[in-house]
């Protein structure tokens, strides 16, 4: 472990008992929900996530701070949408490097925007049909004089796009995109 991590992690200040918890639930969630995706997703490059060794030798790390341990030389798939180990980890490192964008931005005087869009929709309605109608509206709003209009007045030099697919019970499985203008 790189000893300047090392020493900020035995720094850090103790979590509480319900913190703790809760972390190890999440964690338990996310190995359960990737033995479905195992399960569901034959043929697919998550099914080798984290169980197939990748060197002659599998290592269990532990590191001084009392996280969890974790395996070395196993293969993992890098799916922010099939794998839930993955996309946790990725999921981290992109809200890291987007802070940091944001606070450069800030440095330099800029100024950041955010635009989230999202189409109406109920439980009935097939998720790929939203997604794509959503997809279309925004393709044209960007494809428009006015957009470009804003675009200028506001002096935007970058952009960040962020889709994510949410889901409740009252209406089921949709997206949601974000355009991050700085």
């Amino acid at each position: 472990m790189n000893g300047s991590l090392g020493k900020l992690m035995r720094n850090s200040l103790p979590l509480s008992k319900k913190a703790e918890a809760k972390i190890t639930e999440n964690r338990r969630l996310r190995w359960s929900r990737l033995a479905e995706a195992r399960k569901l997703c034959m043929g697919q490059r998550v099914v080798h996530c984290n169980w197939t060794p990748v060197s002659y030798v599998v290592e269990i790390w532990k590191s001084r701070s009392g996280k969890p341990s974790y395996f070395r030389a196993v293969a993992t798939c890098g799916s922010v949408w099939m794998c839930p180990i993955c996309a946790d980890k990725i999921t981290a490192k992109r809200q890291a490097e987007l802070k940091q964008a944001v606070e450069n931005a800030k440095m330099m005087g800029l100024t950041v925007y955010m635009f989230t869009f999202t189409v109406g929709h109920k439980r009935k309605d097939s998720a790929e049909d939203v997604l794509h109608l959503m997809l279309e509206a925004v393709r044209k709003l960007k494809g428009r004089k006015f957009w470009t209009r804003i675009r200028s007045r506001l002096g935007i030099v970058g952009s960040v796009t962020n889709l994510e697919s949410t889901f409740s019970e009252d209406n089921g499985t949709h997206a949601h995109l974000s355009l991050i203008h700085i």
